[in-house]
């Protein structure tokens, strides 16, 4: 393979570990099938084995049966979608303008021009971090609600503190909240390890408490993805703080009960 590096060209050796990577790489993007990002990252593997030795790219066969991507929570549809994402995508690495349509999950439909600030890839699902013209932002938009997206010409600037991962500091996921605030939990003993064994946010702290618990303190906002993961554990923990998490998840254990008892 070659590289191109002031005006020369350098080979590169790939050992077979990267080969590996490589292979890992492009099953990872396609879960994201129909988009321009999977399709982008196929021809890039493509272009890569293309450049290799014979008996190197005769290698990497055999490895694909080694590496298995396994998704979880589900993959979202973006086969009627690689117009819109296109536009999205290519809007926000140009700062230009789309003329877009959108249709939320719940409320009005949103119609004019849209700012693409950034895009977020969350459980497998691309999000676009933006705003609509004469309108505050931004906020965050799930691709595939987009109706329609077409590019303008025109461009717009973004603002020059912005950055992505600032936005997303205080969120659990990809949707942020109001304030973060301290949020303490206490894990049972019998997933302890599963817990020590995981970084759920950038900001938690684990200590060892008596029993074999485990608590975790955050600095989150508390939103409802928040609320859904800590319901997702049942009875392996307990909210010490603040009480309106509490109580948000005791109402959802609750309700989870009522619906079961009804069924």
């Amino acid at each position: 393979a070659g590289r191109r590096v002031r005006g020369k060209t350098e080979a590169i050796t790939l050992t077979l570990r990267e080969r590996f990577a490589l292979l890992a790489m492009r099953d990872v993007f396609s879960s994201l099938d129909g988009t321009p990002l999977a399709e982008d990252a196929r021809t890039i593997f493509d272009k890569v084995a293309a450049t290799l030795p014979d008996d190197a790219a005769r290698a990497l066969a055999p490895l694909g049966p080694r590496f298995l991507y396994v998704p979880d929570g589900g993959i979202k549809s973006y086969a009627e979608h690689g117009d819109v994402v296109d536009a999205l995508l290519t809007g926000a690495l140009r700062r230009q303008t789309v003329d877009a349509q959108y249709e939320p999950a719940h409320g009005k439909k949103i119609a004019g021009g849209f700012e693409p600030w950034g895009i977020a890839l969350y459980r497998h699902g691309l999000y676009a971090v933006g705003r609509w013209e004469a309108e505050p932002g931004p906020r965050i938009f799930a691709v595939e609600r987009f109706v329609s997206a077409a590019r303008r010409r025109s461009r717009f600037e973004v603002p020059a503190d912005l950055a992505l991962d600032r936005f997303f500091a205080g969120a659990f996921g990809v949707f942020p909240g109001g304030t973060p605030e301290e949020v303490v939990l206490d894990f049972d003993s019998a997933v302890a390890t599963i817990v020590e064994a995981r970084r759920y946010h950038r900001t938690q702290r684990l200590e060892r408490r008596r029993g074999g618990r485990v608590r975790m303190t955050l600095e989150l906002a508390v939103t409802p993805e928040v609320v859904s993961w800590l319901v997702g554990w049942g009875p392996m923990i307990r909210v010490v703080s603040p009480g309106v998490l509490a109580e948000k998840v005791a109402r959802d254990h609750r309700l989870a009960l009522r619906q079961a008892q009804t069924a």
